[in-house]
């Protein structure tokens, strides 16, 4: 009975975070505040009984909804979810992470949102951490459909709460992007049912290989392949489709910036992973261009994304151009097509996840002390003059460049060690090595000016004080900080748990 009740409970956190949405709907301001607060730790808490249990069991299990079994030929035909170590540490982690995003960036939410609007704001938290958890769990193809418009949609009011002319008109962009990889990933699914006759993901996987080692229809599936991965690949933001960020996360509350950036995202790239690990398989494409194509991508969105973050005059908008180049090595590391190389991508993933929204937080309150500016000409010495935003602010910039003891380190030295495996191409191997250190190096040019910059004294400096910082704004960033040191220093659990779980992944 007990270990029923578990197997129910990814199914229970969705569950939870739309009635949670329901009840922020028709609340007031702080009430659908704490109410969201209050889904994110139940959800945290349901995902990590699951983490424990199937970590403690070193097994993956499949729930079924409706309860249908399989057909006369083995064959499952019904809805599932399905969830192992890996899962369930995902959905732990992307929990935790939103709620601190929520916390952390309550002061961006008063300043930047109209009163009104402020429970529908929180109507959007719930709904994009119920689509990130679904994209997570799913083990049907269209399902992963239905939630990654439901993502695209609660993302977009995200972004779109702050309701200025040009936050309006960088959403629309943003959304027409969105629903161009959406249309292309439905096709691709639609390609897919008709050569095959299902959506589960592991139904296809098994039609798949034994046609394909027939010989048939080979064609067909490269193309269902592509669109899926072209229409995933434009929603994560990878070269070059990353142009919709600067202009999203620029004119959005940096509250909306931190949570689309560092978790709506990377829902879309682990459905990404799932789709090419457990759908079509490592195995099936290994002979194929389309890895290669992955990886080139990822190689040129480390580079021109960090050239065109050193062109940036503008914080915000520099921190976006620097989300595009982290994406690119998530990219490069699934491009590789390696056990150790998918490992740093899921390891930079939570990178990611915990770093971008501290910058994103901790710059907006730099701001806060250079008369709301995010010009770098004005923005000289507001971290000595708040002294905690630029102490937050710079453990994010030090992660991202690779700093030893921060959890962005741990991520390059991850890909470097699987760059240097011997059963990568030469080609693959010398390009990687080289993408990762000029990236680096151009991480280096723009984090270290922008920290010289706000630590440079400034005449005027003490013309500003700060009176007091909210608990919600403490909570968050210093959480959020000693998240990347724990990923720095602590990394071998969280790489023991990633490993267990990849292995019950495929």
């Amino acid at each position: 009975m007990g270990e029923d009740i578990i197997l129910a409970f990814p199914l229970l956190s969705i569950i939870v975070c739309f009635i949670g949405a329901v009840l922020c709907s028709f609340s007031k301001k702080q009430v659908a505040f704490y109410i969201s607060l209050i889904v994110c730790m139940v959800v945290f808490a349901l995902s990590l009984s699951v983490l424990i249990y199937t970590y403690k069991n070193d097994a993956s299990f499949i729930y079924t909804m409706g309860h249908f079994g399989p057909n006369e030929d083995g064959i499952r035909i019904c809805n599932e979810i399905r969830f192992g170590p890996l899962e369930g540490f995902l959905a732990t982690f992307f929990a935790f992470v939103l709620s601190l995003c929520i916390l952390g960036g309550k002061a961006c939410q008063d300043k930047d949102i109209d009163k009104k609007k402020h429970n529908l704001f929180f109507v959007m938290m719930c709904l994009i951490l119920v689509s990130n958890i679904s994209l997570i769990y799913t083990n049907d193809i269209f399902t992963g459909f239905v939630f990654l418009e439901l993502s695209t949609l609660a993302s977009c009011g995200c972004l779109m709460v702050k309701d200025k002319g040009p936050t309006i008109l960088s959403c629309i962009r943003y959304m027409i992007f969105n629903l161009v990889g959406s249309g292309l990933f439905l096709l691709g699914i639609i390609i897919m049912y008709n050569l095959t006759g299902y959506l589960s993901i592991e139904n296809i996987a098994s039609s798949l290989k034994n046609t394909m080692a027939n010989g048939q229809f080979t064609m067909p599936y490269y193309v269902s392949f592509s669109l899926i991965v072209t229409g995933l690949s434009i929603k994560s933001g990878v070269f070059p489709f990353h142009f919709w960020m600067p202009d999203a996360y620029g004119c959005a509350t940096s509250s909306s910036s931190s949570i689309v950036s560092g978790i709506v995202t990377k829902g879309y790239i682990l459905l990404l992973i799932k789709v090419i690990c457990r759908m079509f398989t490592y195995e099936v494409i290994s002979n194929t261009l389309l890895l290669n194509i992955l990886f080139v991508l990822g190689v040129l969105s480390m580079i021109i994304a960090s050239i065109n973050a050193i062109h940036q005059t503008s914080i915000d908008r520099m921190i976006a151009f620097s989300s595009a180049a982290q994406i690119g090595y998530i990219f490069m590391g699934i491009g590789i097509g390696e056990e150790a190389a998918l490992i740093a991508a899921i390891f930079h993933i939570l990178t990611h996840a915990i770093t971008k929204p501290l910058l994103f937080i901790s710059s907006e309150h730099l701001s806060y002390v250079s008369n709301d500016s995010k010009k770098f000409k004005n923005m000289r010495g507001c971290g000595r003059i708040d002294i905690i935003s630029g102490i937050c602010f710079s453990i994010g910039a030090l992660s991202m460049v690779g700093i030893p003891l921060f959890a962005g380190f741990i991520s390059k030295y991850l890909f470097v060690e699987a760059s240097l495996s011997n059963t990568i191409q030469p080609w693959m191997e010398i390009l990687a090595l080289i993408a990762l250190l000029a990236s680096t190096l151009l991480n280096t040019i723009y984090f270290l000016r922008t920290m010289i910059t706000i630590y440079l004294p400034y005449p005027n400096e003490k013309k500003f004080v700060i009176k007091k910082y909210p608990w919600t704004y403490l909570t968050g960033v210093v959480m959020l900080s000693l998240l990347n040191l724990f990923l720095g220093v602590g990394s071998s659990l969280i790489m023991d748990i990633i490993k267990k779980g990849i292995e019950l992944f495929y």
